[in-house]
């Protein structure tokens, strides 16, 4: 090769602006469109492609188990225990999780009941009626639709109170006019009991939603469960293993008839009924407050009432079991059932989603440009499932409690007191079976139109 001093100018120029001179040989060239550089291009796109696969593979096909919660280790523990025949470590470890999965139900029922018992009873008693959409509308008051609260008047910013403050001043008002009667007009002009209604339909709306998004996270492991006692096989399967390196795994495998049938009654069931019961109150709690502050600190008491369960199995459960659900490995449904798009090989080896990718490799999927811009993943199923849980008990709220009056507003529906403070747990989970004895009079009524 000649050296740079003999080259000629033009030529070392050129040299020097194409780069770093790469070794050659018969099969590369420097173009690129050279097959070793086509072949790079198409191993980077394929594991690309793998990659996002993978990503979907974990969300789509692998079934995992709630791993600190106190459902989750009464769902494990004992299929474990089952697996090691019963060793006397495991059946205690079992006994304590029922122990705590019983102690949160009745923890999370009874406060919920309360809070219940709260709303169907006690503020009967205290004269409240039904908060619908009183003072939720504020622009063109006192003069527009929608302008008129509870007490037949409308609605000011400067008359607006909470509830306490307003039945104190409508007590004295009306107490007033019951001891003097003839002068009731200078009472009427001169004692003003103000309105009671909502102070922010805005911070109504961002507690619900907080709220709701919080149920959502509890409903979705209700169908996480529904699907492992779906598709796991009905076999008494081995949840513990040991590979050929000697090291011991937990993995979810068969489940018994009876099991399938204990882990229904015991776990599952007790989870939604105390869900179903926890989203219809928490609603209502919060749909009945008025005050933006106490909004906000009851949607944090409400979530806090549904994490009880986390809290105990945290506090209380032991390490093992904690290691334990850390260690199980999640299921992995059929891939002749749910990644029909991917080649099918006859060896059970790869009979799984994650197998049938290890041994297609390259091949598994051509990345298009659907595959590219649009993907499954960027659907939020989630968010749309809070959506239609809001909507749904939104619905619940408005439908049971209110109706429209003719100014467009839901108002709330005839109030009746209840006949004792007696309120049974019946009462409290199914109202419309079991209705609270009440006065066949209503101590509050609507019968306010625009005109007053």
């Amino acid at each position: 090769m000649p050296s740079v001093e003999t080259m000629p100018s033009n030529t070392y120029t050129e040299m020097r602006s194409a780069g770093p001179v790469r070794s050659l040989n018969r099969n590369t060239t420097i173009e690129d469109g050279s097959p070793q550089h086509l072949e790079e291009e198409a191993n980077r796109r394929t594991c690309t492609t793998i990659a996002k696969i993978f990503l979907e593979v974990k969300a789509d096909y692998l079934i995992e188990i709630d791993s600190g919660s106190v459902y989750g280790s009464a769902f494990v523990i004992p299929q474990i225990g089952r697996s090691t025949n019963w060793s006397p470590r495991m059946v205690t470890a079992t006994l304590r999780c029922y122990f705590f999965l019983a102690l949160n139900c009745f923890l999370q029922w009874m406060l919920v009941y309360e809070l219940m018992r709260e709303s169907q009873v006690m503020n009967k008693f205290a004269g409240m009626m039904w908060l619908c959409d009183f003072g939720g509308q504020k622009r063109g008051c006192p003069d527009a639709d929608g302008c008129i609260g509870p007490g037949g008047t409308r609605i000011e910013p400067s008359r607006m109170y909470g509830f306490s403050q307003w039945s104190l001043q409508t007590y004295v008002r009306d107490a007033l006019l019951a001891m003097f009667p003839e002068f009731a007009a200078a009472i009427n002009e001169n004692v003003d009991p103000g309105e009671y209604g909502l102070e922010s339909q805005e911070c109504r709306l961002l507690c619900t939603t907080l709220f709701v998004f919080a149920v959502t996270r509890e409903f979705t492991g209700c169908i996480r469960m529904i699907q492992l006692l779906h598709h796991v096989p009905l076999a008494n399967g081995c949840w513990v293993y040991e590979d050929e390196e000697g090291e011991v795994h937990l993995k979810i495998a068969g489940i018994p008839l009876m099991w399938k049938v204990i882990n229904f009654m015991v776990v599952l069931f007790p989870r939604f009924l105390l869900w179903t019961f926890m989203c219809r109150t928490g609603f209502l709690f919060l749909m009945e407050t008025a005050g933006m502050e106490n909004t906000i600190v009851n949607a944090t008491a409400l979530c806090f009432i549904l994490d009880i369960d986390e809290l105990i199995y945290e506090a209380f459960s032991t390490d093992l079991t904690k290691h334990m659900l850390d260690m199980l490995e999640g299921f992995e449904l059929p891939i002749d059932k749910t990644a029909k798009h991917m080649p099918v090989d006859r060896d059970p080896q790869y009979q799984t989603v994650s197998g049938a990718l290890e041994k297609n490799g390259k091949d598994v999927i051509a990345e298009t440009a659907i595959d590219r811009y649009c993907s499954k993943a960027l659907v939020p199923y989630m968010v749309i499932q809070a959506v239609a849980i809001w909507c749904y008990f939104s619905w619940v709220y408005y439908s049971t409690h209110c109706f429209k009056s003719s100014d467009g507003t839901y108002v709330s529906k005839p109030m009746y007191l209840p006949k004792s403070t007696d309120f049974s747990q019946l009462s409290a989970f199914l109202p419309n079976l079991f209705p609270v004895e009440a006065d066949e009079k209503p101590y509050w009524t609507w019968s306010h139109e625009v005109e007053n």
